[in-house]
């Protein structure tokens, strides 16, 4: 008979369901170094689940994506069912965006219009805010349950400034339309505008995936064989990994 105090630690159980978390479900690829693709996608979904519970938003599956068109960095499928994100450079699969790279990659808005640009750039300007103070305006101090990134808060002022420049230019590169979100009116002549947004509507036709893109990624999604829950901040160390390399690999 068991024995107080002896033996195994009992495991957590793991169900389909994380209650109360905003991404119920984190899938990685069944590729190389695939534990430290597990751990970047959950750093990029804890950097944001504050800012998705201060908007109501949830997702059920947030899942790393590996697709033949270079060029595509995300998905969003079904508005928010399921959203699939690259981690690996396209040349080579065993090396890893940044986190920074990855953070700025899709939104609640799946066409790439105006819209979706001023969301974006909203949403930076919101995590970018918290980043500098330390806090998330309304909704308090970061704790553990609302640090973001799953670090600590930039511990000095260099640091900060970096951060904060480095939002600056990605939303210098993604700002449309002749009017900042919160700031002043373009300068520049609305043909040199409208000649931009029709290069801008290009690229977004070559990095928007298509239907057989769609097709290709879901797939390869619904293969991956590492998947972790949200149910807790726990490390990659205490969970138990079942299979090899050539055969699926779960968590439990």
């Amino acid at each position: 008979m068991p024995i107080r105090g002896r033996g195994r630690w009992p495991r957590t159980p793991v169900d389909e369901c994380a209650p109360g978390g905003v991404i119920t479900k984190y899938v990685v690829m069944r590729k190389p170094h695939h534990e430290k693709a597990l751990a970047l996608l959950k750093e990029v979904g804890h950097a944001v689940q504050t800012l998705m519970r201060m908007h109501g938003w949830t997702v059920r599956v947030l899942a790393e994506m590996y697709p033949r068109n270079a060029q595509l960095l995300g998905l969003n499928y079904n508005r928010g069912e399921k959203i699939c994100l690259r981690l690996r450079e396209s040349s080579d699969e065993s090396a890893f965006l940044t986190r920074d790279a990855i953070l700025a990659t899709h939104n609640v808005r799946g066409p790439h219009d105006d819209v979706f640009y001023h969301t974006l750039q909203a949403l930076t300007d919101e995590y970018t805010t918290a980043q500098r103070l330390g806090y998330w305006p309304g909704a308090g101090f970061l704790t553990p349950g609302t640090r973001l990134g799953g670090r600590s808060v930039p511990s000095n002022a260099w640091e900060r400034r970096h951060l904060a420049a480095t939002a600056a230019e990605r939303r210098q590169g993604q700002t449309s339309g002749g009017t900042r979100l919160g700031g002043a009116a373009s300068s520049r002549p609305l043909s040199q505008l409208a000649a931009e947004a029709a290069l801008r509507r290009q690229r977004d036709a070559r990095t928007c995936a298509s239907q057989q893109d769609m097709k290709e990624i879901l797939n390869s999604t619904r293969e991956a064989d590492v998947v972790a829950l949200d149910d807790s901040d726990e490390d990659t160390s205490s969970w138990v990994a079942r299979g090899t390399y050539d055969d699926p690999i779960l968590i439990e």
